[in-house]
């Protein structure tokens, strides 16, 4: 598990970034709105499994993956 909440917030960043999506993108794509996501940015502790588990599938990694950042030199995403 990850020492900070934030720190989910850090990998769900790497990885959107990864993909090229803006934080709008990214909300759309899980089914949410903006405005949540980007409340929950400032305050992940407030994420609801629902929401984490919709952002790890357009993320397209395991779930795990937002709690425990991956060491560098291995790869985070699902294999297609």
């Amino acid at each position: 598990m990850t020492e900070s909440p934030h720190q989910i917030i850090q990998e769900i960043d790497s990885l959107r970034q990864d993909l090229n999506l803006t934080i709008q993108g990214l909300a759309e794509r899980a089914g949410m709105s903006d405005k949540t996501l980007r409340r929950r940015r400032t305050r992940p502790e407030k994420f609801t499994l629902d929401e984490l588990i919709a952002l790890s599938r357009v993320l397209h990694v395991d779930l795990e993956v937002l709690f425990a950042p991956a060491p560098a030199d291995a790869p985070t995403a699902l294999a297609a």
